[in-house]
């Protein structure tokens, strides 16, 4: 398909990664890498408690749930903004 010039096409996508919060996004990344191999590094001693490595994971999958929630959020919003201009254009 030929995207439009003036509009959005249907397979076009706004420049929505300039609109996205990416140091929020990489600072909880981080943060859940951070709990990956706290987990990891627990597992190679074999020194550990296997209530809390469960504990662990747990903590480790909610936090990588909520970095899916916040970049679904910030893309989400994103395109809403960039549908706005866009709109704007033909106001």
């Amino acid at each position: 398909m030929v995207k439009s010039k003036k509009g959005l096409g249907a397979n076009s996508k706004p420049d929505v990664v300039k609109e996205i919060d990416k140091e929020r996004v990489i600072t909880a990344l981080k943060r859940v890498k951070g709990q990956v191999s706290a987990l990891i590094e627990k597992l190679e001693v074999r020194n550990y408690d296997p209530e809390q490595i469960l504990i662990q994971l747990a903590a480790a999958a909610a936090a990588l749930a909520s970095v899916k929630t916040k970049f679904v959020e910030e893309y989400t919003k994103a395109k809403v903004i960039a549908s706005l201009k866009e709109l704007s254009k033909w106001l």
